[in-house]
């Protein structure tokens, strides 16, 4: 049976038990594993009180239930974990939201909103940011609650439930908002004592210079003490923030007093206010009291104007408002950053978080409507610090500013510091982040707090406070949107572990801050949202693409949505509305070792035509034993093996006694509802051994089967099978009575994709329609012929497989022409009026069983001279080369060199202008003519080495000119045999060989018409195909394959089919491995046999990456021995060269695998397999004895395969190479003495 059934039911055995725990089922995680008396590390295990069960049961469960204490849970915190979460709800969540959200706001910006938006507007601005902040609250509160939080707060949430690359993605971005916000912080703390300090302070006048360099000093000065503070400790600073927090509600509580006391009088207009004030008339503004009500109507409705503090006096609008009044109020986050060192973050954050919201919410609307009632808005539009000057006592404004803005600010750093170190920790930059762990000491990050320090410092290079603040509220409000979208997700797609304890949470308020938040982030800056999400978008795509940490099984939320979506379809899709207009096959493959069926698999992939595709295998044993059931390295290497080779399937695994029930299994099981397989495809019974692919195209890469030679052995020919024939048929006969269609797959063992890719217009698509159910000549379009078309159809609008010809074979009515012919147009007009493009061709003879047109290249008229009458005569090589004309020439200098720009001893193609170099040769040098062209060259010598015994052929592309004529007379000389096409356009090729006084040569070839063999010239020669079957070596020259390949591919592929065939390919030249490496590398893994110079190897394996320049020959002979070779899967006698040793007859034939032959000059020959290597020494000749070193590469060949030919040991075959070489390196041009 072929691959794809006959191992279908190979017992495969589990070593040892996965301990880890995948799903919360009890007959997985307890009973089974108790049933198996295995007890699994740290796991409960399941205990039943006797008192509920019955003594008439109890005796059966006795056997397999387990009365064992509960393991300790592997989730406990250690001792040290347990001394770093040291802070409540008060220091660690309240304290630190509360003075975040009040931060720069309270004291610097109260009158900046009232005195611009107005009153009303301001509390209707309060109560859109209160509202997206409580639903977001209520979101970090519902998460929170719904189990272990870690250190990394918003960002370990919504990782947790978002999936590494949008967790990753947004939790970036939140660090960034948090470093934003200490910038915002900071520059507000700086104003603060400048307003104080600065020329006209209100404390102490001109203490403290003023300037935008000044002012980042100072703020720059505050950021340095906050990473001191980080430094010694976070947790040291949270629980002093109560003590900071009381301050400064003290101070707000001055405030308030001086509003309600102080009686009216004019507060003077600070003097850096240049927008209204000036050196010759100071203005001030009005404090009025609650002592008259204009004031307060003043204040009532919006009144925009100038800002004076941005540097171009912008004028502000209802974003921009927003923007300051956001940006105020974003702490909500504080106590959540926090939540490595809280004690129990599942309580404290949703009961300090929202405690500090409703407090602060309360602060800002008492305040609001003092400012409104008391101030002019004169005041508060051109003295953002009013408050300074209306306070009874100034200091306590002072005391307010500089704490709630550092507090705020050294908040938001060792908030976006955890952020970063959580990134970190969890790998999602890999090792960009890397140092960021090494600093870590006592749980404290001090390396993250340094690097995000520096990134404030940045942020402070913006100056202006209102700027950085929308800034700050787009970055804050995106992160808040995810948040939503991470509460919103679960509870759309149903997930039945989202549980929150949180009862306040709801997807409404999940949906409506996730609307809230994106509509206000283009409300502030549709510039800053717009980037902000572009950002993100390109992190999301980065980090899914090359984060280490993408693979990371955190339980992503799209796994959860995609099964919600899938369920619901499913439901909706009906099989009574089945119509045979939408008919899809839908596939279930069994497959017996996904080894041996990897061009099934992907054949069959492309057969379904997005119709459900599910590959099958059948386990013989039982359910009841342990070793039969599929583990999880067998399922893991499954659905690998479909990922690495993009098929878009299913895995269904069954356990049966026998492979015919466990087919029943799959076939009545695969699938859901109406998605059930209709078509059931299994390989065909034959003889034909297993081979493992994987091993043979070295694709170990392919899946976690390459890695394990123990998944799914492959059967060798003593395997016991688990079908008899007698039962496969049963099988079929099962399926049909299943009303499922059936295909058998035979020798797809064979299928070369990258055949189908290179030569398709020159390859076609057969369909025998026949009627397999007793019908006549007549039935063309019974069911199944129907079936056979419309799977054609379908393989035909794959890309892989569409430019095929599709071809529809009809069989001949015996002795009726006129009925052959009716039923001929009968079928024509049948495929036309189904809409298929196919051509009719009726049968005129059988062809013999293994022998089929598709495999030989289509026939044509003989082109050529030296046709070989003898057709079964053997042949010994058959060459694909560049045919040349060598002229020969000998110069005392090298001036002819230098004169057109040649390279001494190497080999070029001229360029248009050295093609004069041909006329100044032959009309200024002696000329000797010799067939050339490195492959006609080894020909030429290996007829005379082996005496014309075998013939040799050349197959290649001249024209018929005189230089042609010239080439083939001196082929037949030589006993050459050709298969030339002739070219009009072009001239026959040449090459003049320059010998310089030293014995070197300089090669410089015009191809010409060489350089245009195509595959409709291959096609063009009749009995090509035949003299490669009849070869006992296939020479592919590395010039001809580097401007034909498909010709030099399609020879190859030929030639691997065949058994017993030495495919040799040829390097020819060191730029041809520079400049077509990638191209080289499919040639030879096709090749059993390369040849080249060390030069040309070297250069080769440098561009594949497989070398340094220093490495030994034999090294890098060994590396290339060692890339891919594809093994001729039909080659039933195969040898490694190892097989061969202490022989003294060598089979070269049975070769199966590469060998190496590297040509050193002076310093010998090294031959290498992908294990081993042989170095031979060279007999050196005296400098003067040196004639001319053209074609020294080619005779050595030559000698090496006139050896090859006659089974002699790899030893004589490199030593009368060598002799061969020595010998043509004493004449002038690549020849044997006469």
């Amino acid at each position: 049976m072929d691959d794809a059934m006959d191992v279908m039911g190979t017992v495969t055995h589990d070593e040892s038990f996965n301990s880890a725990e995948q799903t919360p089922l009890l007959s997985h995680r307890r009973l089974i594993r108790s049933l198996s008396s295995v007890q699994p590390p740290n796991h409960t295990v399941l205990r039943i009180p006797r008192r509920h069960v019955s003594e008439q049961n109890w005796t059966h469960l006795s056997e397999f239930i387990h009365y064992d204490e509960p393991a300790q849970t592997p989730n406990e915190e250690n001792e040290e974990q347990k001394s770093h979460r040291t802070l409540g709800s008060i220091a660690g969540v309240f304290s630190p939201v509360s003075l975040s959200m009040f931060s720069a706001l309270l004291f610097l910006r109260v009158g900046f909103l009232i005195g611009h938006a107005g009153l009303l507007e301001t509390l209707l601005q309060f109560v859109i940011a209160y509202t997206i902040l409580i639903f977001t609250v209520t979101s970090v509160c519902a998460i929170s609650t719904n189990g272990a939080i870690e250190g990394g707060g918003c960002y370990f949430m919504i990782s947790r439930t978002l999936g590494p690359e949008f967790g990753g993605s947004i939790g970036t971005l939140f660090c960034l908002a948090n470093i934003v916000s200490s910038a915002l912080y900071l520059t507000g703390c700086a104003e603060g004592l400048v307003e104080n300090f600065g020329p006209s302070g209100y404390l102490v006048d001109g203490a403290f210079p003023d300037g935008r360099w000044w002012r980042f000093l100072y703020a720059s000065t505050i950021n340095l003490v906050n990473i001191v503070v980080c430094l010694i400790g976070a947790a040291a600073f949270a629980k002093a923030s109560a003590v900071i927090l009381g301050i400064v509600i003290v101070c707000l509580s001055v405030v308030v007093v001086s509003f309600l006391a102080q009686p009216a009088f004019e507060v003077p207009i600070p003097e850096a206010n240049h927008l209204v004030q000036n050196e010759t008339m100071k203005v001030n503004g009005s404090f009025t009291g609650l002592t008259t009500s204009a004031t307060f109507y003043g204040n009532l409705w919006p009144n925009y104007g100038q800002d004076y503090t941005s540097p171009d006096g912008g004028l502000v609008s209802f974003a921009t408002v927003f923007g300051v009044l956001f940006s105020g109020v974003t702490g909500i986050m504080a106590g959540a950053n926090m939540s490595g060192e809280l004690k129990d973050p599942s309580k404290s954050i949703p009961r300090g978080t929202l405690s500090a919201v409703g407090f602060t919410g309360l602060v800002y609307v008492i305040l609001s409507l003092l400012t409104a009632s008391t101030c002019s808005n004169f005041l508060l539009k051109n003295d953002y610090l009013f408050m300074m000057g209306i306070c009874v006592w100034k200091p306590f404004v002072t005391v307010g500013i500089v704490t709630a803005t550092w507090s705020a600010s050294l908040s938001n750093l060792i908030g976006s510091s955890r952020v970063l170190a959580a990134l970190a920790r969890d790998d999602i930059f890999g090792s960009m982040l890397k140092p960021v762990l090494r600093g870590t000491y006592k749980g404290n990050p001090w390396c993250s707090v340094l690097f995000v320090a520096v990134l404030v410092e940045f942020c402070l290079l913006i100056g202006s406070l209102n700027v950085i603040a929308q800034l700050n509220s787009v970055l804050f409000l995106l992160s808040y949107c995810a948040t939503n979208l991470a509460c919103l997700m679960p509870e759309l797609s149903s997930a039945p572990n989202f549980r929150p304890t949180f009862q306040y949470f709801t997807w409404h308020t999940a949906l409506l801050g996730l609307t809230g938040t994106m509509v206000m982030m283009f409300v502030i800056n549709p510039v800053y949202a717009s980037v902000s999400l572009l950002l993100c978008l390109i992190l999301i795509i980065m980090l899914h693409f090359f984060s280490p940490a993408r693979t990371a099984n955190w339980g992503s939320i799209s796994q959860a949505i995609i099964f919600h979506q899938v369920r619901k379809y499913l439901l909706l899709l009906d099989s009574r509305k089945d119509h045979v207009k939408f008919w899809r096959p839908q596939i279930l493959l069994l497959v017996s070792n996904p080894r041996s069926s990897i061009p099934l698999i992907s054949f069959v992939n492309a057969l379904k035509k997005s119709g459900l595709y599910v590959l099958g295998h059948v386990k013989i044993g039982s359910v009841t034993d342990p070793d039969s059931i599929t583990t999880t390295a067998e399922h893991t290497a499954w659905v690998d093996l479909i990922e690495r080779l993009k098929i878009k399937g299913f895995v269904e695994t069954t356990v049966s006694p026998s492979v015919r029930e466990g087919m029943h299994h799959l076939i009545r099981l695969s699938g859901l509802g109406a998605m059930k397989p209709n078509t059931i495809c299994m390989g065909f019974y034959d003889s034909h051994p297993q081979t493992d692919l994987l091993y043979s195209l070295r694709r170990d890469s392919v899946s976690s089967l390459g890695a394990d030679a123990n998944l799914y052995p492959v059967r060798d020919s003593n395997h016991q099978r688990f079908v008899s024939p007698s039962e496969y048929v049963a099988m079929v006969k099962d399926i049909i009575r299943l009303r499922k269609n059936v295909c058998l797959c035979r020798h797809f063992h064979t299928l070369d994709f990258h055949l189908i890719t290179n030569q398709k217009k020159s390859m076609y698509m057969d369909v025998w329609p026949m009627n397999l159910f007793g019908g006549q000549y007549s039935d063309q379009f019974d069911t199944s012929s129907l079936f056979q078309l419309q799977l054609a159809c379908i393989l035909n609008m794959v890309p892989v497989w569409k430019d095929l010809e599709l071809r529809v074979f009809l069989l001949p009515s015996p002795g009726n022409e006129k009925e052959t012919l009716r039923r001929q147009i009968q079928l024509r007009r049948q495929l036309k009026e189904l809409r298929i493009k196919a051509r009719v061709v009726v049968a005129t003879n059988t062809l013999s069983d293994g022998q089929q047109s598709s495999n030989k290249m289509p026939s044509g008229p003989i082109i050529g001279n030296g046709h070989d009458a003898e057709s079964s005569r053997p042949v010994a090589v058959v060459a694909f080369c560049n045919a040349l004309l060598d002229m020969s020439i000998s110069v005392a200098d090298d001036s002819l060199i230098k004169k057109y720009g040649l390279p001494c001893d190497a080999q070029i193609e001229i360029t248009s202008e050295q093609q004069s170099l041909f006329s100044e040769v032959l009309h200024n040098y002696p000329v000797e003519y010799v067939a050339g062209g490195s492959a006609q060259n080894t020909l030429r010598i290996l007829c005379r080495l082996v005496n014309n015994k075998w013939p040799s052929y050349v197959v290649a592309k001249i024209a018929n000119d005189p230089v042609g004529i010239i080439l083939q007379k001196l082929l037949a000389q030589d006993g050459v045999q050709t298969r030339y096409v002739f070219d009009e356009n072009l001239p026959t090729g040449c090459c003049v060989a320059i010998v310089r006084p030293d014995g070197t040569r300089c090669l410089a070839a015009n191809i010409g018409a060489a350089r245009e063999f195509s595959m409709e010239n291959l096609e063009s020669i009749n009995d090509v195909t035949d003299l490669i079957d009849r070869a006992r070596v296939l020479y592919i020259e590395g010039f001809f394959a580097s401007h034909s390949p498909d010709v030099a591919m399609a020879a190859l592929i030929r030639g691997h089919s065949r058994c017993g065939l030495v495919r040799l390919f040829s390097l020819s030249a060191q730029y041809i491995c520079l400049q077509s490496h990638s191209l080289l590398r499919r040639f030879l893994s096709y090749s059993n046999l390369v040849v080249g110079n060390e030069d040309e190897f070297r250069a080769l394996a440098q561009c594949a990456g497989l070398v340094n320049h220093n490495e030994p020959i034999a090294s890098v002979a060994r590396k290339i021995a060692d890339l891919e070779y594809i093994s001729p899967v039909n080659q039933v006698q195969s040898c490694l060269l190892a097989d061969f040793q202490g022989s003294a007859d060598w089979d070269w034939s049975k070769l199966n695998e590469r060998l190496v032959v590297v040509t050193c000059g002076a310093s010998g020959v090294v031959c290498a397999t992908s294990s081993d290597s042989w170095e031979f020494a060279a007999v050196k000749l005296q400098p003067e004895e040196i004639k001319d070193t053209t074609g020294a590469g080619d005779a050595f060949l030559a000698g090496f395969l006139s050896q090859l030919l006659v089974s002699r040991p790899l030893d004589v075959c490199v030593a009368t190479g060598q002799q061969t070489a020595r010998i043509v390196i004493t004449q002038v041009g690549c020849q044997l003495p006469l």
